[in-house]
């Protein structure tokens, strides 16, 4: 008789072993879920931050060649304007002792002049680009956007 408690006694020691492994096994399944949709979102997370560098590479070559752009107009300008000195000075000295004008509507007139070579000359600088994207054009002139009427 002495027996049985033992063995209800082991009995009962073997269950509670049983359980506890059980509940063991479920937090070890419940930490491996959790571990797994951690490691889903850093996946996730990583493909945002490929998707966010690829785009922030993209901005930065189109900045470049905005800025090369610019570059470009700015020099074109800058020899546009070397160019038309000259011009402007031989032909003050063609025309000899030729006073400059007095009235205001000559030098409108001649502003006027200068402008419309300006602006036909941005627009064939403009035409024979082919590898400058237009955008830097358009950041150049900004509000004093050319129109075609104008050109």
């Amino acid at each position: 008789m002495v027996e049985a408690p033992n063995q209800l006694h082991h009995a009962a020691q073997d269950t509670e072993q049983i359980k506890s492994l059980a509940l063991l096994a479920d937090e070890a399944m419940l930490k491996a879920k959790e571990d797994g949709e951690l490691l889903k979102r850093l996946k996730e997370v990583e493909l945002e931050k490929a998707a966010k560098l690829e785009e922030r590479r993209i901005a930065m070559e189109k900045d470049e060649r905005a800025k090369e752009g610019k570059l470009a107009i700015e020099q074109e300008l800058r020899k546009w304007r070397t160019d038309n000195k000259q011009r402007w000075r031989a032909s003050d000295v063609g025309h000899g002792a030729k006073a400059k004008p007095n009235s205001h509507s000559q030098g409108i007139e001649k502003s006027d002049r200068a402008r419309d070579r300006a602006e036909a000359s941005i627009w064939s600088f403009r035409e024979t680009i082919t590898h400058c994207p237009k955008e830097p054009l358009e950041l150049f002139i900004g509000n004093n956007r050319l129109t075609d009427e104008r050109r």
